[in-house]
């Protein structure tokens, strides 16, 4: 159709786009991280020059966000303006992180003691640890149900409002705990007893908070979905996720994002100095959350609409995709940037179970999304089971072609 092919070429404009922006701003924001000011007066400079870089690098953001905010909240409706909201608020947040980005080590720390005095401080390597007692008693369970534990069963909540899966979210909650297992060398604050993963983690928090969230969004009447195509499938292999190269890769892409967002938020408090219970630590979460509603929903939509045979084909960009994927990079970003002198972070090496657990992993989800894009071409099965028109039947008989849409006389 004359229109869709008229859409095509626009979809390299929003990656052309976003990878020109974020790319300027990770290689001039990284020029700045060895700097090292012996008077005042030096100091001073380097701040002035960082400032002004960075209220450069945030119009440019500001101006490339705006080539994707197209009615991008008419989803929403009718809460289309208090979404507005949500997405000017996460806006905000990825402004700062750029702000943040092109500091350097001592003014990136220091900045946050403009909103509480204590925050500037290094971060001590003496915190609580989870490993340290592995003794089963009641005294060390009742001791480890400090704010993580909270924090845990408050994060699975929300997250059960705004994934609305069931199957997805309990195997995310798998996925964090392999995660802490494959980053303990590096965070002492995920070293935990095998108990404490299987009881607190999991019976405790993670399960509970999935099961009272998907019955409060039963309750608030919201939509369940559906992200692996489990609807009207009689067994494993008919899944969508496992027939689709859109739905399997956007559901690896989407585990990679809440992989990179729970990292971060670990590595950030220690490079930054921001101690665990902070506004900015606190603030970040929430905003994550509203960031995950509006994206989340934008995502599923997509993936909907390549079920679709009227709109498989249409051009389809979700705008806030792009702020997710710009926050995900800068926070990345600045947890490798101001490792040096970072709070509780430990130098040891990775352990080989967790090299080779990897290894072997992401070969082999790279390659059945290769298989199911190029060698498989589940484009062209679509196309061949729905797009295509029926041909004419016809039967033989006696050497001749009778068709079978008429009528025995």
């Amino acid at each position: 159709m004359p229109k869709e092919e008229g859409c095509k070429p626009c979809s390299w404009f929003p990656i052309i786009t976003f990878y020109g922006v974020f790319g300027a701003i990770l290689y001039f924001g990284y020029q700045n991280v060895d700097e090292e000011a012996t008077t005042d007066a030096e100091a001073s400079t380097f701040r002035t020059q960082n400032i002004r870089r960075a209220f450069l690098a945030i119009l440019v953001v500001y101006f490339g966000h705006r080539v994707f905010n197209d009615n991008i909240y008419s989803m929403f409706k009718p809460f289309n303006r208090i979404f507005s909201i949500f997405g000017n608020t996460c806006y905000l947040y990825l402004y700062l992180l750029v702000f943040v980005y092109m500091m350097n080590h001592y003014d990136a720390r220091k900045m946050w003691g403009f909103v509480k005095s204590r925050l500037d401080k290094p971060v001590t390597k003496e915190y609580h640890t989870y490993d340290d007692d592995c003794t089963i008693n009641w005294y060390n369970i009742i001791d480890n149900m400090d704010h993580y534990f909270l924090a845990h069963f408050t994060n699975w909540f929300l997250a059960a409002v705004i994934l609305r899966d069931s199957y997805l979210l309990h195997f995310w909650s798998l996925l964090d705990e392999i995660l802490e297992l494959s980053a303990q060398h590096r965070l002492p604050h995920f070293r935990e007893c095998l108990w404490y993963h299987v009881f607190h983690n999991f019976l405790l928090t993670n399960t509970p908070g999935i099961i009272l969230g998907l019955k409060f969004m039963k309750f608030l009447g919201l939509k369940e979905y559906d992200w692996l195509g489990r609807k009207d499938k009689s067994s494993i292999r008919e899944w969508r996720v496992f027939n689709c190269h859109y739905r399997f890769g956007g559901i690896i892409q989407m585990y990679f994002i809440i992989s990179a967002n729970f990292l971060t938020g670990f590595f950030m408090i220690n490079v930054l100095w921001l101690p665990p219970l902070s506004i900015p630590t606190v603030t970040r979460m929430y905003i994550w959350f509203l960031l995950g509603n509006i994206s989340f929903k934008e995502g599923y939509n997509v993936l909907e609409s390549k079920d679709d045979p009227k709109r498989r084909n249409e051009y389809n960009d979700p705008s806030n995709r792009w702020v997710t994927y710009g926050i995900v990079i800068l926070e990345i970003a600045i947890s490798l940037k101001f490792v040096r002198d970072a709070g509780n972070l430990t130098e040891d090496p990775m352990p080989m179970y967790v090299i080779i657990f990897w290894s072997i992993i992401l070969p082999l989800l790279v390659g059945y999304y290769i298989h199911l894009r190029w060698i498989r071409n589940t484009d062209k099965e679509f196309e061949e089971q729905h797009l295509t028109p029926p041909s004419k039947k016809s039967v033989k008989k006696n050497g001749f072609k009778r068709s079978t849409d008429k009528k025995r006389r």
